[in-house]
């Protein structure tokens, strides 16, 4: 979304993602296994709200936000999740072992509010003050910039990384098999970003820069 993109044709996408996704979630069947529902709601339409709270935290930024607004984005976002984190461990976490199966408004919407949690914390944390000229840049930021990077290979490659792992290292198991799991996963997006993404990336901004003239 641009700065000169209207707001309120924003804000109608964002209700139109939210009402989607619901509905594909209220249509879910116990039970009913991999159906053309359930895939729609792992993939777009139904994962379409998820990018539009990033979009939503990209317009926050796009404004200016004085410091009590950014701390008041920082609470909600910490409270949101808390109450994710809570719903997660009271209706989905394993009791004893045993997985229980939760109402489909719930098992359907912890993405859809973990996803707005976020984008509220990216929106505070993201628009403190700029830099003024000749300030060297803060030491997290390269960090967050590197993550952001890897984040769509870490979305790739994080199922495959255990069956990466129980073939070459089988008797891993723990906190020792979470680890390379992890290793595994950042390996497999930097190698894809540097590889594939960044060289396409590259190529699609020179290419554009053809159309324009």
């Amino acid at each position: 979304m641009t700065k000169s993109a209207p707001w309120s044709l924003f804000v109608c996408i964002l209700l139109l993602a939210a009402a989607m996704h619901l509905l594909l979630v209220t249509a879910a069947a116990p039970g009913a296994g991999i159906t053309a529902r359930a895939i729609a709601t792992i993939h777009l339409p139904g994962l379409l709200i998820e990018f539009m709270w990033g979009s939503l935290a990209y317009a926050m930024l796009q404004r200016a936000a004085t410091g009590g607004a950014r701390l008041r984005r920082l609470v909600l976002g910490l409270a949101v999740l808390a109450g994710m984190g809570f719903v997660f461990t009271s209706y989905i976490a394993p009791v004893h072992g045993v997985a229980g199966t939760p109402p489909s408004w719930i098992s359907g919407n912890i993405g859809f509010g973990a996803a707005f949690g976020y984008a509220l914390l990216v929106s505070a944390l993201a628009s403190a003050p700029q830099q003024t000229p000749g300030q060297t840049a803060r030491w997290f930021t390269p960090w967050f910039v590197r993550m952001g990077q890897l984040s769509y290979g870490v979305y790739l490659f994080h199922n495959a990384a255990p069956q990466i792992l129980s073939r070459i290292l089988p008797t891993a198991s723990g906190v020792a098999a979470v680890l390379l799991c992890v290793a595994i996963t950042l390996a497999l997006a930097w190698a894809a970003h540097h590889a594939i993404e960044r060289p396409l990336r590259n190529y699609g901004r020179r290419l554009s820069q053809v159309f324009k003239k």
